[in-house]
């Protein structure tokens, strides 16, 4: 996910890193259930980073496809391993996208 966006944004972070700004970085790891804590949202939302640009990485999120493959096998118990495991990384993919502020 995060590499498409640095597809889909090449030229973006070509100018960042070209023009020697400072560039932070804050990563949240999403292998826990609190993925952005309200303190985060509140900095990104209404603080601000000011004039340096922070890219956000999402980590460990091969942690859903875990989490996703258990809440299919809880929804439907009749699904066998193999579909389970298929239908996982898009179910990862909806819990992401659900706990984004």
């Amino acid at each position: 996910m995060v590499l498409c966006w640095l597809d889909s944004h090449a030229e973006v972070v070509a100018e960042v890193v070209a023009s020697n700004f400072s560039l932070h970085r804050y990563c949240i790891p999403l292998n826990d259930n609190r993925p952005v804590t309200k303190a985060e949202d509140m900095f990104f939302s209404e603080c601000g980073t000011g004039h340096v640009p922070v890219i956000v990485l999402f980590t460990k999120l091969d942690a859903l496809d875990d989490k996703g493959f258990q809440l299919l096998q809880k929804e439907n118990p009749d699904i066998s391993h193999e579909d389970a495991a298929d239908q996982a990384p898009i179910r990862a993919q909806q819990i992401f996208d659900e706990m984004l502020p």
